[in-house]
């Protein structure tokens, strides 16, 4: 999968954690919104795009990302 759509996970209350594999390069809005146990996700190097992956009612404990490397 190269991308995870918007709403895919929707309100799926028991989803705990996320692990994106290496080929997810984007995250569609709301992926993850009304998912109340998730605790947070871990971004890769290879993520290019992000939406709005959870609205205010997902309270992540971290959203980590890789470190940006500026183009020159």
């Amino acid at each position: 999968m190269k991308s995870i759509p918007s709403y895919l996970c929707y309100k799926m209350a028991k989803l705990d954690t996320i692990v994106l594999t290496a080929t997810v390069t984007k995250i569609g809005s709301y992926a993850f919104n009304g998912c109340s146990a998730l605790k947070g996700i871990r971004l890769h190097e290879g993520i290019t795009s992000v939406g709005h992956p959870t609205s205010r009612q997902v309270r992540l404990k971290y959203l980590s990302t890789p470190p940006i490397r500026h183009r020159n």
